[in-house]
């Protein structure tokens, strides 16, 4: 320092030379005398814990312009408590201070004195432990890099002492997880308006926090956000027209939606750089793949590559290039399985419609046993209100009535509509009662009865509570016309050998063809008990 005095000395570089420390009072005497000196580096040395010990005479220096220590407490680092302010005075010829990996501890509140004219200010490869404090005093710094931090707590107001901002180097700050773990994280460049280049890379971001790039930075022109793991495209305020590119690369995104699409579009000539992410070619990306092949903003589209729905990875201009036929594909994969949709419903609408017509009255009938269980209808067991219910065509009514006064005056109870119905009560309902509450069911056959539709559905209720019951001979039918066996309905015709069947008197001279027989038959039919019956045919 001696030997340096008197030498109008205008560069200092101590670089790599094992300084272990430096006489105070020399280096004081040296920034006093040194009236010409305008760079000073002081380098990969081992000086032991006397870094801000020099500082304290830097502003001593009349011309100094350039300052950077680097790296020089790497091997005992000093460990301080953490002071709520910290007053750094400067030279006031002051343009550039690089100190980088020299501070192992919390950012504190910094500020800077005789600051005006200082215009690049880097603090990258301090691992900082917090970044939770702020920097005031430098209002012309126009570079600041923050790289290489531990960022894992930020303050939103750590760049609010740099309003005139142009450039912010923050990679590799682990600034990710301090947005995580800050409130209002968006608020965090809302004051460096004049910023030009944003570098963000490599910070393990996964959700940008709501509004980083919503101010209006008029002279933004580029944007580096890669190596970091967004999904979603991040929103730019909708007057930026000056931002020429962002870096999207090694990232997280799969594809750009719609949305993305629309903000890239409102962000004039931008460029976009998006190799290293996982894109997929599929029909679901169809959208992006054809706006990848329209646009020319992306221009490492030659290095970008995808992954298809077989697993193969393949470059996305190789798609691209033959994207009418991939489009082609993804309408035959998109209509096949529709068309087989649709067949398949329609196929399946006409077997449950053929098997509800086959079998509409057995539907019907659990249907009502179900509605009449919900009303906690009581099934009868054994006993029996009536001997039969009478099944009739009201055509025949007066015939019918004449029957069942007859029946009634031998003593048996039977069950007709118009009389033995429940006001208020389902016709079906009060069929599916009268069919429960009678031993037998007698059927009137007549012409008209087999045209009638009620008619045909106490048929078919009967069946099935014969079936479920195991009541197969409860049936007595009465052919009161002249109908064979194969006018008869095909439901008649299916259990015919498991009914008593009893002929009305026709005009035929046949022997026992007589009304008193025919009352005779009924009455031995009524009397015998269904478990005796057997298949009788009368």
């Amino acid at each position: 320092m001696k030997y340096l005095w008197p030498i109008c000395l205008k560069r200092l570089t101590l670089h790599d030379l094992y300084i272990t420390s430096i006489d105070l009072y020399a280096f004081e005497k040296f920034s006093v005398a040194s009236k010409c000196l305008e760079y000073l580096e002081v380098s990969e040395n081992i000086i032991l814990g006397q870094g801000f010990t020099l500082f304290g005479y830097i502003q001593n220096f009349e011309k100094l312009k350039v300052l950077k220590l680097l790296d020089n407490t790497r091997n005992n680092r000093l460990k301080r408590s953490e002071p709520k302010n910290l007053n750094v005075i400067l030279p006031r010829t002051l343009k550039e201070l690089y100190i980088e990996n020299d501070i192992h501890d919390h950012l504190c509140n910094v500020i800077f004195n005789n600051s005006l004219n200082l215009r690049v200010l880097s603090l990258k490869d301090n691992p900082m432990k917090s970044c939770k404090g702020s920097f005031k005093g430098a209002l012309n710094v126009e570079y600041f890099d923050m790289s290489g931090w531990t960022c894992t707590q930020v303050s939103v107001n750590l760049l609010y002492g740099f309003p005139n901002l142009r450039t912010l180097k923050a990679k590799a700050s682990l600034i990710g997880k301090g947005f995580k773990n800050t409130a209002n994280a968006g608020s965090f460049l809302s004051k460096s308006l004049k910023i030009v280049d944003i570098n963000l890379s490599s910070n393990k971001i996964t959700t940008i926090p709501k509004g980083l790039f919503m101010r209006l930075f008029e002279q933004l022109s580029s944007v580096n956000m890669s190596h970091n793991n967004p999904t979603v495209f991040p929103q730019f305020h909708s007057r930026i027209k000056q931002l020429k590119r962002i870096d999207l690369t090694f990232n997280a995104f799969t594809h750009l939606v719609e949305d993305d699409i629309d903000e890239i579009q409102k962000l004039g000539e931008v460029e976009l750089l998006l190799k290293g992410n996982p894109f997929q070619c599929n029909c679901k990306t169809l959208q992006f793949l054809k706006w990848l092949g329209e646009s020319k903003r992306v221009r490492d589209i030659l290095d970008v590559t995808c992954v298809t729905d077989t697993a193969y990875r393949t470059f996305m201009s190789e798609v691209i290039s033959d994207l009418k036929t991939f489009e082609i594909s993804c309408k035959t994969k998109f209509w096949l399985p529709f068309d087989v949709s649709i067949t398949s419903i329609v196929v399946l609408a006409i077997i449950l419609t053929v098997v509800f017509f086959r079998y509409k009255y057995a539907i019907e009938y659990f249907l009502l046993r179900f509605k009449m269980k919900m009303k906690n209808y009581n099934e009868l067991q054994q006993e029996y209100t009536y001997d039969a219910f009478i099944s009739y065509s009201h055509t025949d009514s007066v015939w019918v009535k004449q029957f069942h006064d007859k029946v009634n005056s031998m003593g048996f109870e039977l069950c007709l509509d118009a009389k033995d119905f429940i006001a208020g009560e389902s016709i079906a309902e009060n069929v599916i009662n009268a069919i429960d509450s009678s031993r037998k069911v007698t059927f009137i056959i007549t012409h008209d009865f087999l045209m009638s539709t009620w008619g045909s559905y106490e048929m078919e209720m009967t069946r099935m509570i014969a079936f479920q019951r195991g009541r197969e001979e409860m049936v007595i039918i009465v052919v009161k016309d002249k109908i064979t066996v194969s006018d008869m309905p095909k439901i008649l015709n299916s259990i015919w050998f498991k009914t008593i069947c009893i002929q009305w008197p026709n005009n035929d001279n046949l022997p026992y063809n007589t009304e008193e027989h025919f009352y005779e038959k009924i009455k031995i039919s009524l009397q015998q008990n269904e478990e005796s019956t057997g298949n009788v045919v009368i």
